[in-house]
């Protein structure tokens, strides 16, 4: 078996035992990201105002 050198030069060296994903509710997630369109988009016409 060939060992790439990328992965044998990596200093942690233990186990992950747990991982815990913080999440939102799509519809939270979709108006957050709706808010931050709107947002950009006012910033981009502020100047052309």
């Amino acid at each position: 078996m060939t060992v790439n050198p990328k992965e044998s030069d990596n200093a942690f060296t233990g186990r992950i035992l747990k991982v815990v994903v913080d999440g939102q509710p799509i519809a939270a997630a979709q108006k957050i990201q709706q808010d931050n369109s709107l947002h950009e988009a006012n910033l981009k016409k502020a100047p052309s105002d």
